[in-house]
């Protein structure tokens, strides 16, 4: 099985992500529904990391890194 390391700067993305669903939203329900999803797309990388659509048919720059959709974030 892969190791899914998350970057700070991804962790500080997805609490950023849940305060605004949260507070601007004002939907703490769905924040932490979303920040769940949004974990358990993230950690099952673990188990099939080469899930997800190749980032440059997203964006154009050439990379190996892949993305994934889930509710309306590209992770």
């Amino acid at each position: 099985m892969a190791r899914v390391i998350v970057s700070k700067e991804a962790r500080s993305d997805l609490v950023s992500i849940r305060d605004y669903i949260r507070d601007e939203l004002l939907s703490p329900d769905a924040a932490q529904r979303i920040l769940a999803e949004l974990k358990k797309s993230i950690s099952s990388l673990a188990h099939y990391p080469g899930r997800g659509k190749p980032l440059d048919a997203l964006i154009a720059v050439h990379t190996e890194y892949r993305y994934l959709i889930c509710e309306h974030y590209c992770v």
